[in-house]
């Protein structure tokens, strides 16, 4: 398992061994130069009966690999673990960063094509780039529409633990204008959009991510 914020990278990962006596775990990789050494005599390892094996857990932690300009993406490091006789046995640890905030991929409507009047409602739908968790209602999440409209998120539509796709309902009114629908930003008014590592979007840009202009709210269709 990983964890990182933007000072600390840490590695918490588990070794398996036959026998009890490990001596240390050596972590490289990081960079050309970094290595890490961790004793295990004062970790206590627990037995696992069904799989015949003593379990140590441990952690390091490495601030110079943000130093050395490590960024998102997959890596794999060097893990080394000796026992009290010295024999070697050395495996490779592969991981994902992903310390970036979630970002919107594409607002599109998930409505028909055609033009719509006011009282109509046009359902839209906001992927982002990677699964989040909302915390979110109807009131404080909202898309600002190029109209003057506005779209209320719905938090009963396609809601999961975690999920990349939001839905929006926009119900169109008298006074909002006649344009080819577009989305202008995405309000969070107090609510949260977040991964898995609690990174946290800010207002979100939807620009660049408009609807398609198949959706035409025209004032004068009665």
């Amino acid at each position: 398992e990983t964890t990182y914020n933007n000072q600390t990278f840490n590695i918490i990962f588990e070794i398996s061994s036959f026998i009890k006596k490990l001596k240390t775990v050596e972590v490289s990789g990081f960079n050309a130069d970094e290595k890490h050494s961790v004793s295990l005599d004062g970790i206590t390892p627990i037995y696992d009966a069904e799989a015949n094996s003593w379990k140590y857990e441990c952690t390091i932690s490495s601030s110079e690999w943000w130093k050395s300009g490590k960024g998102n993406g997959s890596y794999s490091l060097v893990v080394e673990v000796k026992d009290v006789f010295d024999n070697v046995n050395t495996d490779m640890l592969s991981f994902e960063i992903d310390n970036g905030v979630p970002k919107i991929k594409s607002v599109s409507a998930e409505t028909e094509p055609g033009s719509y009047c006011a009282g109509s409602e046009i359902e839209i739908l906001l992927e982002m780039k990677k699964d989040v968790f909302v915390d979110a209602t109807k009131e404080n999440l909202t898309l600002i529409l190029n109209n003057g409209g506005i779209a209320y998120y719905n938090p009963q539509k396609g809601r999961t633990i975690k999920t990349r796709k939001l839905y929006f309902t926009y119900k169109i009114e008298e006074t909002d204008e006649s344009v080819a629908l577009d989305a202008i930003s995405l309000e969070l008014n107090g609510a949260k959009i977040y991964d898995d590592v609690g990174n946290i979007d800010g207002l979100g840009d939807v620009t660049g991510t408009s609807l398609t202009e198949s959706i035409k709210i025209d004032s004068a269709i009665s």
